[in-house]
């Protein structure tokens, strides 16, 4: 669940490493179509296998907008490969099954503590509730998780207390934080990277953008250090990018 074979960090982050390969991947221009063809479906097992719901479906989302501005042209046999890996990862390997199955059960969403996706119900629940009280300053940088720790046991939910879990969804995250102040700004940042990398004809850049705010809303992704450092290093990457013409 924590460690992926060598690698000590999160499988969140993990996964985030591997989907952003993926994308550097379908832009690059190995000379070898075989190697990459290889590179990318290695990459993608390791995606599959450690099951992050969000990152899967982001990246999936992702590659279908890649695929659609590329008209699908030269790129049938990968797309082709990704629905193949995927539909054969969620039938036949169990953990995959279960983790996105649970999705299609009301009973498994609702306020479940057995499930990540039942978990996080109960946490957006309770953060919603505390953001609402938030008015627009937030709790602050030191005082978010105490509070939460407060509202899950005031509710019942010990264990999530004693997890510490956090608001798995960066932008209430940061509403708690900093209340709609601090959330607007953060907003507006990522507008304004949108409408530069539109500018320059980024369409790496774009995407990978687009990956990062999908993945936000099921993970409290700026809340450590490695994904802060990963957010920042590729959105400066690609900001400083020459323009493609």
């Amino acid at each position: 669940m924590y460690e992926f074979w060598g690698i000590n960090d999160h499988p969140i982050y993990i996964s985030s490493y591997f989907a952003i390969a993926l994308f550097f991947l379908l832009y690059s221009n190995v000379t070898s179509k075989t190697i990459s063809y290889i590179l990318f479906l290695v990459i993608f097992a390791g995606l599959l296998i450690l099951s992050r719901k969000g990152s899967i479906i982001a990246f999936l989302v992702c590659t279908t907008i890649f695929f659609l501005s590329q008209k699908m042209k030269g790129y049938w046999l990968k797309g082709i490969l990704i629905i193949m890996f995927v539909f054969i990862g969620m039938i036949f390997i169990p953990e995959i099954k279960n983790r996105f199955f649970e999705l299609l059960s009301v009973d498994r969403i609702v306020e479940n503590t057995e499930t990540s996706t039942g978990i996080r119900y109960i946490i957006w629940k309770s953060s919603i509730q505390l953001v609402e009280n938030a008015a627009f300053f937030g709790y602050g940088i030191g005082d978010v998780q105490d509070v939460l720790n407060e509202s899950y046991i005031a509710q019942g939910y010990k264990k999530l207390a004693v997890d510490t879990y956090n608001a798995h969804n960066q932008y209430i995250q940061i509403a708690l934080t900093a209340g709609l102040t601090g959330l607007l700004i953060f907003l507006a940042s990522n507008i304004i990277l949108y409408r530069q990398f539109i500018k320059s004809k980024n369409s790496q850049g774009l995407l990978v953008l687009t990956f990062f705010l999908m993945v936000f809303l099921t993970e409290s992704y700026l809340e450590r250090q490695n994904g802060i450092i990963m957010y920042s290093f590729i959105m400066s990457m690609y900001i400083f990018k020459e323009d493609e013409k």
